[in-house]
């Protein structure tokens, strides 16, 4: 008998991991992969039978292809804008010795606090077009352009300045893996620091880069909030599209192919991806490293710059989060017409949240949907982690697999796919309709708390 054999009966000789494997395989079936292959007929047989007139469909649509365009040229702008800084902000808070760091990376690190569209609202709020900034900056120019926060360049900042926090948590762990020992040496041969940094410090972030690399991608394909709220009718990328063609019935066809493509392109650059960083050499410089000891800028103006940098950078990402909390003391005029006077502060916010239900529900319903998510994938993934590593057999490895489905397909494409799928009802569910229920929420939560 093969190892293969012995080990699925090894496997299955326990109660718990039979009804492990069974609950994991009605859940991937059911939730994973019939709601993406339904997308898929949806768009290759719209009415029972086999059709490709989508596609033309789709390719006359200027702003369907607009938002493809638009979409690849988010993705590679943020992989190059999101690396620049924040390589920058970890070297700035961690590498060289900057008066202040520990206040910098207090700041740096405040897109790990809050995120989404409360993030892109307060930069809204900030630079729109009744922005605070926006606003008393026209006092001194009346004639400037009030909408110059749009398109795709306020796109492109925005995410740039949120999608630092992986920097912030990664890279910090690798630069403390550098030999002192060895900056040191580099030195003593007459290295100036932008030699160190490049023969000894970027060998060892190397690893980490690409990886943040591949998630700020990843990120950037499937954006939906920035693009939404930020990129106005000039700059719609492919996320902010589908949501707009899934409204309509006879638009979901153009959804479904568009989240497709979206799919497609994903797993496409993961693998393109993943090529190269197979090709690549990477090392780490010491087995043993003498802790790092921060390296001082020798040059006097290349110092005073890179505070002078690092300090502008802190106050655009520190001025968001606390003009929120401001604002939160003040009426909804204030907030609206971006101004701050004695007569707009208020505590009546915070008193409707903690006397109102319908004003405190739906963040209750946030906190405890995620709550209860987060704690029954990590209650079922401990059984099938432990399922997986002692028995290594052709439902493991097939299981294993199919639960990166969440990490290679972008989330728009899984919206859409259990939404069309369960509009209608599914002998997979007993025949009921999950969509627009409380149940199909939930579904997609835990969906989206398995990568």
């Amino acid at each position: 008998m093969s190892k293969n054999s012995l080990s699925i009966r090894s496997m299955f000789k326990s109660p718990l991991n039979v009804v492990v494997m069974v609950l994991m395989a009605y859940f991937v079936i059911s939730f994973l992969i019939w709601p993406n292959l339904s997308l898929l007929l949806t768009v290759f047989r719209p009415n029972g039978e086999w059709s490709l007139d989508v596609f033309p469909k789709l390719f006359a649509s200027d702003r369907a292809m607009r938002s493809l365009l638009n979409s690849i040229i988010l993705a590679f702008a943020l992989s190059l804008t999101v690396n620049i800084v924040g390589i920058f902000i970890v070297l700035v808070t961690r590498y060289f010795d900057i008066r202040g760091s520990r206040i910098l990376f207090a700041g740096f690190a405040t897109p790990l606090l809050y995120g989404g569209v409360v993030l892109v609202a307060a930069y809204k709020m900030i630079y729109g077009p009744n922005g605070f900034i926006t606003s008393g900056v026209m006092q001194f120019f009346p004639g400037m352009d009030s909408h110059w926060f749009q398109g795709a360049l306020a796109v492109i900042l925005v995410m740039t300045f949120s999608g630092t926090g992986s920097h912030l948590l990664f890279l910090t762990d690798s630069i403390s893996k550098i030999d002192y020992q060895t900056i040191e040496a580099a030195k003593q041969m007459g290295a100036s620091t932008f030699q160190v940094f490049r023969a000894v410090v970027l060998p060892v972030l190397r690893p980490m880069v690409f990886a943040i690399t591949i998630l700020t991608f990843l990120g950037g394909l499937g954006a939906l909030t920035a693009p939404l709220i930020l990129g106005g009718e000039n700059f719609q990328t492919i996320s902010p599209m589908i949501l707009t063609f899934s409204r309509s019935v006879g638009s979901r066809d153009l959804a479904a192919t568009l989240a497709m493509f979206l799919g497609l392109m994903t797993i496409v650059m993961l693998a393109i991806l993943n090529r190269v960083e197979k090709g690549g050499t990477y090392f780490s410089v010491s087995k043993v490293p003498v802790a790092l000891q921060k390296q001082k800028i020798d040059n006097p103006v290349v110092n005073v710059v890179v505070h002078v940098l690092a300090w502008l950078l802190w106050l655009i990402y520190v001025t968001p989060p606390v003009l929120i909390l401001i604002f939160s003391f003040t009426n909804a005029s204030a907030i609206s017409n971006g101004r701050l006077t004695l007569q707009d502060f208020t505590l009546d916010n915070y008193a409707r949240i903690f006397t109102d239900p319908n004003a405190i529900k739906p963040f209750v319903v946030s906190i405890a949907y995620s709550a209860v998510a987060s704690v029954v994938v990590v209650f079922a993934m401990l059984f099938v982690a432990r399922i997986v590593q002692r028995h290594r057999n052709t439902f493991t490895i097939w299981l294993e697999y199919l639960l990166h489905i969440p990490w290679l397909l972008p989330g728009t494409m899984i919206a859409l796919g259990l939404l069309l799928t369960f509009s209608k009802p599914q002998p997979l569910v007993f025949g009921a309709v999950l969509s627009g229920t409380l149940s199909i929420l939930a579904i997609g939560y835990v969906i989206e708390k398995i990568p």
